[in-house]
């Protein structure tokens, strides 16, 4: 990139940084209009946003098969501990992001049915793979407790306490 290129675009930057509320909003559009008229800067831009573009596409992909692998472990996790399938849950009417429904197979089912339903709230994350992978976290724990033995006390002892979820690892 050219110097003279450079240091257009850093005082472009400048100037929008020193504004400050709303003027920094409204001044925001005129300088990305400045630097998309500067063909060799509008290039770049192009370019950029053409990769991401790719990026996102496959992103997206990427969700789509982890979402399917996740519905069947959830799956698998149901036929093998049925008790803690709470499918049937219903929404609750008031939004609280504390609310149990959140960790719900019901949730699970809305999120990979495509509803946008944000259960992590903290996760910086927020695509479907990861919310699917939070409420399965949470459901395994329930199975499994904190206070559980960990591998070292099973192996230790020869014996597992959770058998029943052998065929998922």
């Amino acid at each position: 990139m050219n110097a003279d290129l450079i240091e257009f675009t850093e005082r472009q930057f400048q100037f929008l940084l020193s504004q400050g509320g709303t003027a920094f909003l409204r001044e925001l559009r005129r300088t990305l209009e400045a630097l998309r008229r500067e063909p060799r800067i509008a290039a770049i831009l192009d370019d950029e946003k053409r990769m991401a573009c790719v990026q996102a596409k496959s992103f997206g992909i990427h969700c789509e098969e982890m979402k399917k692998r996740l519905v069947l472990l959830k799956q698998d996790l149901v036929r093998l501990a049925p008790d803690i399938d709470d499918s049937d849950e219903k929404e609750p009417i008031q939004f609280d992001y504390n609310d149990p429904w959140f960790s719900t197979f019901a949730c699970f089912n809305g999120i990979a049915n495509g509803q946008a339903i944000v259960v992590a709230k903290r996760a910086l994350d927020k695509s479907a793979p990861t919310q699917l992978l939070y409420i399965l976290k949470n459901k395994i724990e329930s199975i499994c407790p904190a206070d559980s033995p960990r591998d070292e006390d099973v192996f230790e002892s020869g014996e597992n306490p959770h058998s029943e979820l052998d065929s998922l690892v």
